[in-house]
């Protein structure tokens, strides 16, 4: 196995805090969109459920909300792609270089 060294900042936050915090920062909009009813998975979810979860380097895992429900991660994956992508060739400021490219596209 290798040995990696991960960053242990991420160790001293109060992450259970700040997802509650953030629950609770949001709940006024937690019914104020509509499902995506032109995608057959997601017209079936329950509008009324959140959750989140975080899981550090260290495998440690907070969660709050329906965390443990299973959902449809539909358009969502594009952002966990284009994470693993960058990570592979090695992009240190990923933002930078998306935005870079978006403004590319767009003039």
């Amino acid at each position: 196995m290798d040995n990696y060294e991960f960053d242990t900042s991420v160790d001293q936050m109060n992450l259970e805090q700040i997802l509650a915090e953030i629950a609770e920062e949001i709940l006024p909009y937690k019914l104020t969109g509509e499902v995506a009813s032109y995608i057959p998975e997601l017209s079936k979810v329950d509008p009324s459920k959140f959750g989140m979860s975080i899981q550090t380097m260290n495998d440690k895992y907070y969660s709050i909300g329906n965390s443990e429900d299973k959902f449809s991660i539909q358009s969502i994956s594009k952002v966990f792609s284009v994470s693993l992508a960058y990570s592979m060739i090695g992009v240190e400021n990923p933002v930078k270089l998306t935005t870079n490219f978006r403004c590319m596209l767009t003039t």
